[in-house]
């Protein structure tokens, strides 16, 4: 599952991915990301895009199609 949820923030642009325990990288990606606002909107927009695909609805109807 994590694999998938790095995949998909890497594939829509909606954040930085770093590796777990990694701690300098991640403070790497929070100072460069602190630096650069224009950066920060575009992966809030995508990010805002993105979860359009996980929504309640959606989501229900995926639990239903197991079910019939």
């Amino acid at each position: 599952a994590r694999d998938e949820i790095a995949r998909l923030i890497t594939e829509t642009g909606a954040g930085r991915v770093v590796r777990n325990g990694d701690a300098e990288a991640l403070c790497s990606a929070v100072r460069e990301l602190q630096q650069d606002e224009a950066r920060r909107g575009r992966m809030g927009e995508a990010a805002l895009q993105a979860s359009a695909a996980f929504t309640r609805a959606k989501a229900l109807a995926k639990w239903r199609g197991l079910f019939e």
